[in-house]
């Protein structure tokens, strides 16, 4: 057989990140839905119509990825529960309804309970970093801090029901996700794991030969990764970067990267929002700020924190490789500015001895 014939009769899985998320666009976005009380959702930000340009661009990127290695275009299409995923999966792929599924969604950890359900949480993943040792009051937590079925159940319905399969089945029913989490715990990391990559793996057998396109969370990618290839993975993964592999012949077998982080297309999507802008300042005499392109673009790196060893040494190491990542793929150049100045700061500071939360590249939202 060719190489094009095997490629086509072998199973084929996209994993692509969301968009660009409101409430790390309008830092107002999380107090307003906050002050519905149970009637917002504070934990299920939709896309900015950025994010939504994102996603189109990014299923523009995936129809030629797919075309160059000969693989058939998407004929399935599953979804996290989250808006911002649903609306991803719909701009991306808007020939193909997509299931809602459960597994797909990003941790339900107590990190992700501190992003949106303090009174002051703004969504960074684990909470302001003020509060990420700070013994937290129950009485102040959101009133849906426990209602974890909200989360993967309703967003659905929320966000467009129109583009979804109403026929599809879970493989994970929403309540054997949320079955068990409670303040503050919330799910554990080998939960989380198991739904993930069981559900990744049985895809080549439930839909042989077919491509198979699923949209989740920057966490969620980087742990398939980890579990997929069997190595863990360089923690940059921005809105809309995408992944392509190939399963293994054989059950148990590492996966064969065929797209490694593919994000070209936000700089396509960051150039198109700065004409926007450039055009609306014109419109209103060039009073507006023109922000350059690259600066757009750096806001595919949300606030989100892994806590690092407290080392100094280690921090310089660790923040300079993060300029060099930034350089190479062209984001702000005073991003990476920034980060050196602050790793120089934290060498003389007390916060290096206390452990410092290091900003990555979106790793679970």
């Amino acid at each position: 057989a060719t190489a094009g014939a095997r490629a086509s009769a072998a199973t084929t899985v996209v994993i692509l990140r969301h968009g660009e998320r409101m409430d790390y666009a309008d830092p107002t976005w999380m107090a307003r839905q906050r002050a519905l009380g149970v009637e917002g959702r504070p934990f299920d930000p939709p896309l900015t119509p950025l994010g939504m340009r994102q996603a189109a661009l990014a299923g523009e990127a995936i129809a030629a990825h797919l075309e160059e290695l000969g693989r058939p275009q998407p004929t399935r299409v599953f979804t996290s529960p989250f808006i911002r995923c649903v609306e991803t999966a719909t701009n991306a792929a808007p020939g193909v309804k997509a299931g809602a599924e459960p597994s797909l969604s990003e941790l339900l950890s107590e990190d992700w309970l501190r992003s949106w359900a303090l009174p002051d949480s703004d969504g960074t993943w684990g909470g302001p970093w003020r509060r990420r040792h700070e013994a937290v009051d129950p009485g102040a937590l959101h009133p849906l801090v426990n209602d974890f079925a909200a989360a993967v159940r309703d967003a659905p319905a929320i966000g467009r029901p129109d583009a979804l399969d109403e026929a599809y089945v879970p493989a994970v029913a929403p309540s054997a996700v949320v079955e068990g989490l409670s303040w503050p715990e919330g799910e554990s990391y080998d939960k989380a794991m198991e739904r993930i990559a069981g559900f990744i793996r049985s895809l080549p057998e439930r839909y042989p030969g077919e491509t198979v396109l699923l949209v989740s969370h920057g966490g969620v990618l980087a742990h398939a990764y980890e579990h997929l290839v069997g190595r863990q993975y360089a923690w940059d993964i921005g809105y809309t970067s995408c992944f392509v592999y190939a399963p293994p012949a054989e059950a148990g077998g590492a996966w064969t990267v065929l797209v490694d982080n593919s994000h070209d297309h936000v700089r396509v999507a960051a150039r198109e929002e700065q004409q926007r802008q450039r055009l609306a300042a014109e419109g209103d005499g060039g009073r507006e700020r023109r922000p350059r392109a690259a600066a757009i673009e750096s806001r595919a790196v949300p606030r989100v924190f892994k806590q690092v060893p407290a080392s100094a040494a280690h921090y310089r190491r660790r923040l300079s490789a993060a300029c060099s990542r930034s350089m190479a793929r062209g984001t702000s150049l005073c991003l990476s500015a920034l980060m050196a100045k602050l790793a120089s700061s934290m060498a003389s500071s007390t916060a290096a001895s206390r452990g410092f939360m290091l900003r990555e590249g979106g790793l679970y939202t």
